[in-house]
């Protein structure tokens, strides 16, 4: 499998700042691990995160295997 970009906007793991609320409803609290989406500016929890990350990384290997696979 070939090496995806690494773009700044794209959403990653890093922890809560600042109290906020997942569109789940769920409730962050400050220090707790969160998926980012810095664009956005929108926190996920971490039972969204998973989801959501794990949809991200089929989309990418998806992509990968259609591009023929790793660039020269």
């Amino acid at each position: 499998m070939g090496i995806m970009p690494v773009y700044a906007n794209d959403p990653r793991w890093t922890y809560a700042r600042f109290k906020s609320t997942c569109p789940c409803g769920q409730r962050i609290k400050p220090h707790a691990p969160i998926f980012h989406y810095p664009a956005a500016k929108q926190a996920l929890c971490e039972t969204c995160g998973k989801e959501i990350e794990a949809e991200l990384k089929a989309a990418r290997t998806n992509e990968d295997n259609l591009n023929g696979g790793a660039a020269c």
